[in-house]
């Protein structure tokens, strides 16, 4: 979290954003621009979205967007920014708050590719979860779909002791 104040200078921040952008602390955040800083964003886009944002022309909550970090990396944030006012509501700067959600934008996409690796697997694929003493089917791919005969509206949610009988045939 950091702010600035109408002339787009820092005037506080935490730790963590003040290391972010390549400090030693927070208290060396304080007086410098966004021109003054290491990481990658471009600090004339940066001030103009800034100005924007105190003239409320623009709303930034919880906006996710790619970053490049102080050591030249590629980085996933989400960010907000807020008009900072001051006790007559008077806009006196911006305040910016974000997280990087690298790692998680990282296993969503890592959790996508897997789904469509065992939709398109030629093999049936059925995981099931165990739930109060139950195995319930949580998925099939269509292959499964394909091999049985069963509709997804069979299997989902269905427990397998059911759907397969001990004999290995199933119940259908």
């Amino acid at each position: 979290i950091a702010w600035k104040d109408a002339e787009l200078r820092y005037v506080g921040g935490n730790e963590v954003y003040a290391r972010n952008a390549g400090l030693d602390s927070k208290h060396a955040l304080i007086g410098l621009t966004d021109y003054d800083l290491r990481w990658g964003d471009d600090a004339q886009a940066v001030r103009e979205e800034d100005v924007r944002v105190m003239t409320g022309t623009l709303t930034r909550k919880g906006f996710e967007r790619p970053a490049i970090s102080v050591d030249g990396e590629e980085v996933w944030i989400r960010e907000t920014k807020l008009p900072l006012k001051n006790q007559s509501e008077q806009v006196i700067g911006v305040l910016r708050a974000y997280e990087d959600i690298t790692h998680r934008r990282n296993a969503d996409v890592a959790l996508r590719l897997q789904g469509r690796a065992l939709q398109a697997s030629v093999n049936a694929i059925v995981i099931v979860e165990a739930q109060a003493g139950r195995h319930v089917v949580t998925f099939a791919n269509e292959a499964f779909e394909r091999m049985t005969g069963y509709e997804r509206t069979d299997f989902l949610d269905a427990d397998s002791e059911e759907l397969f009988s001990l004999g290995g045939e199933p119940l259908k």
